[in-house]
């Protein structure tokens, strides 16, 4: 249905079929355990009720949601992994995982400032560092990599990203609003006061800065056409690519409005990878224009609540991941039992030759349904169904 203005009417709309691939009907919660699971998950899917027998990933979730939801219920005091949701995808299957655990306090022992280095590290700390700890092992694989482009004298730089978002706003734009939003934005986020060190310590480190200034730069395009507007954020765009932050600085992100009328404006993170990745700017973009909107219109900032998990925590267990002995056999198992994948000799790249992107785009509308089908009847999501394909194809190989 449209509206009077030839757009999609979504009022109109049909509510969605929440059950056309639902194993059962709605079941009522029947314990206090599954009373607490169920709000959880409401809140975690953004869905009004959730059914003991429903699947986490029917109602809306994903490896992104199931982390979130992962983090809700250790925050309740349930000791719970990614892997549990996995494989019990009803309140009412992960209510007998967890039955017998009772919720109290968050179950995380978060870190300390400066548990995870050495005391001459830390002494040789600048002044204005209120936390350090090592560089995880895909943040130093990055960092490897965007030096080697740099190296090489390549026109793109490796793992140096830039997301734009086109902000609609009737408002007059107001630079120092989101100047001062963007220093409560960065006040709020430890990586956002992070500078990252591959020498100068005794392993690779990242320093957490008590203060960072994030740049800032505001460009007047309303003048322009619309053809002369995407010409000059190309050549912007282009600019940013090959100018990647330094890696000591207090602060690995840059950002920068372009006023494209009196109705919109874009905002663009240029940022190091090892920092942030897609998700996590979106997260990151709605939360500086809330703050812009209420600084400018004079309101009072909502009370913010700080994770109950930092980034830390993270590279603690990564660090005991890695000296763990159990852990080491188990990858050993893994990579033992499987043959690796080889590229047949034919495909390999002719560093010579001119590169070539090739991409053909295939609809399986038609099988969606029977995908989805298979997908209950494994007890798995659609995602991993077309994994599996991919998987299989790979190892045809």
């Amino acid at each position: 249905p449209l509206t009077n203005s030839g757009k999609v009417d979504h009022r109109a709309l049909p509510a969605p079929e929440a059950e056309m691939f639902s194993a059962s009907h709605y079941v009522a919660p029947r314990t206090p355990l599954e009373e607490r699971l169920a709000a959880i998950w409401s809140e975690v899917l953004g869905v009004e009720r959730v059914g003991v027998e429903d699947s986490f990933f029917d109602l809306g979730g994903d490896s992104i949601r199931s982390v979130r939801l992962v983090g809700a219920l250790r925050a309740a005091g349930y000791e719970v992994s990614v892997r549990d949701v996995f494989e019990h995808r009803s309140v009412g299957a992960l209510s007998v995982q967890l039955s017998g655990q009772t919720a109290g306090e968050s179950l995380i022992a978060a870190v300390e400032p400066f548990a995870l280095i050495s005391a001459e590290d830390r002494a040789a700390l600048p002044e204005d560092v209120v936390d350090a700890y090592p560089l995880s092992q895909i943040q130093t694989g990055m960092l490897v990599e965007m030096l080697a482009t740099l190296d090489r004298g390549e026109d793109q730089v490796a793992y140096h990203n830039i997301n734009s978002f086109r902000i609609p706003d009737a408002r007059p734009f107001s630079a120092e609003a989101l100047r001062a939003a963007v220093g409560v934005v960065a006040s709020r986020h430890d990586v956002l006061r992070t500078s990252m060190h591959l020498s100068g310590y005794s392993q690779p480190l990242q320093l957490v800065h008590a203060d960072a200034e994030l740049p800032l730069t505001v460009q007047d395009l309303r003048e322009l056409q619309a053809v002369e507007q995407r010409e000059a954020l190309r050549a912007f765009a282009y600019e940013e690519c090959a100018a990647p932050s330094d890696l000591t600085s207090t602060s690995l992100m840059r950002l920068a409005v372009h006023l494209e009328s009196n109705e919109t404006w874009r905002l663009t993170f240029s940022y190091n990878h090892a920092i942030a990745e897609g998700w996590t700017i979106n997260t990151l973009a709605m939360e500086i224009v809330a703050c812009y909107q209420h600084l400018r219109d004079g309101r009072e900032l909502p009370e913010y609540e700080a994770p109950s998990v930092r980034y830390a925590d993270f590279v603690a267990a990564e660090l005991e991941s890695l000296g763990s002995d159990a852990d080491r056999s188990f990858w050993r198992g893994v990579v033992d039992e499987h043959a690796p994948l080889r590229i047949p000799a034919a495909w390999s790249e002719d560093t010579d030759s001119l590169r070539e992107r090739i991409g053909t785009e295939v609809s399986f509308a038609d099988l969606e349904e029977g995908l989805r089908g298979l997908a209950l009847r494994a007890n798995t999501s659609l995602k991993s169904v077309l994994l599996a394909a991919h998987l299989k194809v790979m190892s045809s190989l």
